[in-house]
């Protein structure tokens, strides 16, 4: 049976590779010294790496009909990159040398589209930033254009979270009850400068660290339609309008429950009921007395 010939359409890509090196802390080297991963003018020399549990090569095609492909591409001749060849010229000598500074990858360039599946195999590169943990590799495989779009939005959501600042830093009241959405438990008396410096390191914590108020959060509060409500939730609580126990929230007046979670609280004032609305207007009036 005659094997399909696969064209460089169906094995090449329009996508660039960024080989990264893993940087680690190292005994006896400080960051940022010259030898934290590899001294100047090093370099390491990566192939194909050969299974001898199987006695082959690993395999690093990806679809059947790549070996012939690679092999008219790399102008070899056929049955050059045989994976069963332990002797192999071809598998011997095609490899890359990398130094501290990595390397980018081509996928439209066969030679470098090849390299790229030896990489993906091999168990000294990760084949994503999640990886990297991983204390085997060395270098981790970054899609060049999917980078720079995740840089992209990360950009268009600072540039979103500034916006809101610019508007939120004019008034004392906003930012302060922007921190307390934040969980935060802010003085009500501090300066205008006290709380735009809390509310800009919040904005610096870019991350997902559980735990830890940053960016993500701050969103999520100015875009909440429903924060005027918590706001009120949060007022009624600190004048002892509504008193929290062990059992949960409560009416301090009527000692309506309201739920065992502020969360509870927030849904029992937002649900619309008349129970809710009357409730609601009483500790309203109270407040503003």
């Amino acid at each position: 049976m005659e094997k399909k010939v696969l064209t460089k359409e169906e094995v090449l890509e329009k996508k660039r590779i960024k080989v990264k090196p893993i940087i680690r802390s190292r005994s006896f080297f400080r960051k940022g010294h010259d030898g934290e991963f590899m001294y100047t003018g090093c370099r390491r020399v990566y192939g194909l790496p050969y299974d001898s549990s199987r006695r082959s090569f690993l395999d690093p095609f990806l679809k059947e009909g790549e070996q012939e492909f690679f092999e008219k591409a790399l102008n070899q001749k056929e049955g050059a990159l045989n994976l069963y060849d332990f002797h192999s010229k071809f598998w011997g000598t095609f490899n890359v040398s990398l130094d501290r500074e990595g390397t980018e990858l081509n996928l439209e360039n066969p030679s470098d589209a090849l390299i790229y599946r030896i990489m993906v195999v091999s168990p000294k590169f990760a084949n994503s930033e999640a990886d990297k943990d991983v204390i085997e590799h060395e270098y981790v495989l970054i899609d060049h254009d999917l980078e720079e779009k995740v840089v992209s939005e990360k950009a268009e959501i600072k540039d979103k979270a500034m916006d809101y600042m610019y508007k939120l830093k004019k008034s004392k009241k906003n930012m302060y009850n922007t921190l307390r959405l934040l969980g935060k438990k802010p003085d009500k008396e501090a300066s205008m400068d006290w709380f735009k410096t809390e509310l800009y390191k919040i904005l610096d914590q870019s991350g997902h660290t559980p735990g830890i108020v940053g960016l993500r959060q701050f969103l999520e509060v100015m875009d909440d339609s429903t924060a005027e409500n918590k706001i009120f939730v949060l007022d009624a609580i600190e004048s002892g309008e509504i008193v929290h126990s062990k059992e949960g929230y409560r009416i301090t007046d009527s000692r309506q429950f309201l739920g065992k979670d502020i969360q509870s609280v927030y849904d029992y004032f937002s649900d619309g009921s008349p129970e809710a609305k009357e409730e609601k207007l009483k500790i309203e009036q109270r407040l503003n007395n």
